[in-house]
């Protein structure tokens, strides 16, 4: 009898501890919090090489427009405070994994991480007074701190799981922030991008102004000499064609047919005539029917003088233009660069929200937690800014 007993006995323990230890388990939170500190270290270093490529052409042109000075000033201000936030948004994430990876799960582990979560609080908090950002999430934000907001019923909480679900919501909110202020970066960027592009352009407009009008009056007198040329040609392509005609049906209509196509030869003359007209006005007005041919051929001299003194011109002024053009490329680039940065950054910001709202799941063990959006969001920050460095 005693051997069935123990038996029993030993089963019942087996099962409650099995029970214990699945109450009281957490996922392995670690790769969330490594995947968010990855997310920084992109993030700032995307930040540093756009900062970096608008700030050599500031100081390779100081005199560039006051607004392009001015909004580069102001990005790199809104540029701290978020850069803080963002470090929080790290070390909220790695409190939640040092929690995990020591199994609390009661009222002490409640209070860590509603301590790491006011952190977060306080760290967005320096952006919500700053101008640009949304009226509605800036009151959903203030909401979180208020008297018996979130972060007081977070303390409240006997359990992680019950403090995590408390900040799910707020966590949200805190995500819509800086989700809105990634927006206003992006603005920033785009206005110190598109001020200094504006300002290089009024500076060296000579040269691009020039090289404009010398390519335009380059493709003018190319189209009227190609007309000149048709006009020169077209009464032996349609005698030719009317031979065709004729040759092939000679005993029959060829001939009428072949009078019908030369005699709409001069129709055609003067069509051609008057499209080369219209093009050039340093024709005469008035040219005697017997004059034209010659009157073209003297004109089409002057053309081709005119053409290869824009096509001189040209290749003298190549290399300022192209070095002006290059410096436009430049400022373009570093534009793109910020907006796709920003841009990104929103995604992950939003990825990272989302992963978040997983957690309470994650904590009951009723699904795991997913964030391969995120990873996938930070591996195309470092691509994009590995391939500005090798371009660069």
């Amino acid at each position: 009898m005693k051997h069935p007993l123990l038996k029993a006995k030993l089963i019942t323990i087996v099962v409650m501890c099995s029970l214990i230890c699945a109450c009281t388990s957490i996922p392995d939170i670690q790769p969330y919090a490594d995947a968010t500190a990855n997310l920084a270290t992109a993030l700032n270093k995307g930040f540093a090489h756009t900062e970096n490529q608008l700030s050599v052409l500031q100081a390779e042109n100081p005199d560039l427009e006051l607004q392009a000075q001015t909004t580069l000033i102001e990005l790199r201000k809104r540029w701290k405070p978020s850069k803080e936030a963002i470090n929080a948004l790290v070390a909220y994430t790695d409190s939640l994994a040092a929690l995990a990876n020591a199994g609390k799960t009661g009222k002490e582990a409640a209070n860590r991480l509603t301590s790491s979560f006011e952190g977060l609080y306080n760290a967005v908090a320096q952006l919500v007074p700053i101008p640009g950002l949304p009226a509605g999430v800036q009151t959903a934000f203030n909401a979180i701190g208020a008297i018996n907001g979130v972060i007081a019923r977070m303390r409240a909480k006997r359990a992680l799981k019950e403090a995590a679900e408390e900040a799910a919501p707020a966590v949200k909110t805190i995500a819509d922030v800086l989700a809105a202020n990634f927006q206003e970066l992006a603005n920033l960027s785009a206005a110190a991008g598109n001020a200094a592009a504006a300002g290089y352009r009024n500076k060296h407009h000579g040269v691009l102004d020039y090289q404009q009008t010398l390519v335009d009056n380059e493709t003018t007198i190319t189209s009227i000499l190609s007309r000149m040329n048709r006009y020169y040609g077209l009464p032996a392509e349609v005698r030719a064609k009317a031979e065709r005609v004729r040759q092939a049906n000679n005993n029959g209509t060829g001939a009428a047919e072949a009078r019908v196509i030369l005699e709409k030869l001069p129709a055609a003359m003067n069509g051609v005539f008057f499209q080369i007209v219209a093009l050039d006005p340093g024709l005469p007005n008035e040219i005697p029917a017997d004059q034209t041919v010659k009157a073209l051929e003297a004109r089409q001299k002057e053309l081709l003088a005119k053409s290869k003194v824009n096509r001189d011109e040209l290749s003298r002024i190549n290399p300022e233009y192209q070095a002006v053009t290059a410096k436009l490329v430049a400022i373009d680039d570093a534009t793109r660069s910020g907006t796709q940065l920003f841009g990104k950054g929103q995604e992950a910001i939003r990825a990272w929200a989302k992963s978040h709202e997983d957690l309470k799941l994650a904590l009951e063990k009723k699904q795991g937690l997913t964030f391969r959006e995120l990873v996938s969001i930070v591996q195309e920050i470092v691509d994009a800014f590995s391939k500005e460095k090798t371009n660069g």
